[in-house]
């Protein structure tokens, strides 16, 4: 399990809307398929639990995020870094 910390930064001269949804996704197969990720709000700050792929690989990111002004973002970064082989964690 990796504990990922989330923030969200706005260009200068938007809107400040308060977050308030996160919602994140991973993919281990190049984004052929995508499962949710857990996450958690404390105060201002949010995580996401991202949960170790079954095998060695890379893993794929999508977040999106809604504020209570109405916008919005749909973020996909893919294969950031390589997840290591789980029997070795």
């Amino acid at each position: 399990m990796t504990r990922l910390p989330l923030w969200v930064e706005r260009n200068p001269g938007s809107g400040q809307g308060r977050v308030t949804a996160i919602r994140v996704e991973m993919s281990a197969d190049d984004g052929a398929t995508w499962d949710p990720v857990p996450t958690a709000r404390t105060g201002a700050e949010w995580t996401a639990v991202l949960l170790n792929p079954a095998r060695a690989g890379f893993v794929s990111l999508c977040a999106t995020v809604t504020d209570d002004a109405g916008n919005g973002l749909v973020q996909t970064i893919t294969r950031p870094t390589p997840s290591a082989d789980p029997s070795v964690i």
